[in-house]
């Protein structure tokens, strides 16, 4: 299962769609776009120098957080979403946006609250080792974890990412059904402050 699969079966949407004040069907297409649009922006981040070293530090604060929505610190979500998408957070926005069943209002409300938890979800699979992960074949560093995981999110689009791993093979039947992230976003990831 790929991350973002795994993720968005994790999240409770109906209770979700009643914090953000949105249906659930509406609320369910917006994060669908969300969840992989946040590891898209980290999996563009680790290519650039430094990159993945800052984000394997920013999971070393979150690998004992396991947040519930009733827990969620937007405010870090918030910060989050600033280290991964830097001055391009509006444009990806506005790409998310206009995808079917969504709006930009749902899914700027959106992204403070789910970062943490995607952030989260990373913290555990590649510093905690959870089970049924990809960390847990014992696939190396964490770094090569780290980078296994979040490879082909894009659908392999960004420059140097290399599409290794069971997470990019299995990505890629729910690729295609879906939306192609790397179209979506390809031009306008990339642009964070790197966590």
């Amino acid at each position: 299962m790929s991350a973002t699969s795994e993720i968005l079966s994790e999240l409770p949407i109906d209770q979700l769609a009643e914090q953000v004040g949105a249906s659930p069907e509406e609320t369910e297409a917006a994060v669908r776009s969300v969840v992989p649009a946040l590891l898209g922006g980290m999996e563009a981040n680790i290519q650039h120098p430094g990159g993945q070293s800052a984000l394997l530090d920013a999971l070393g604060g979150h690998v004992d957080s396991s947040p519930t929505l009733d827990e969620v610190n937007t405010d870090d979500g918030a910060k989050i979403a600033q280290h991964v998408f830097g001055d391009q957070q509006d444009a990806v926005v506005n790409q998310l946006g206009g995808l079917p069943g969504t709006s930009n209002d749902l899914v700027r409300r959106l992204i403070p609250i789910i970062a943490p938890i995607v952030i989260s979800y990373l913290a555990k699979r590649v510093l905690g080792g959870g089970a049924g992960t990809n960390a847990s074949a014992g696939a190396g560093s964490s770094a090569d974890i780290l980078t296994q995981i979040l490879s082909g999110v894009l659908g392999g689009s960004v420059p140097g990412a290399q599409s290794a791993g069971q997470g990019s093979q299995q990505a890629q039947p729910q690729q295609q059904a879906g939306p192609n992230w790397g179209d979506i976003l390809g031009n306008v990831l990339g642009g964070g402050t790197r966590i």
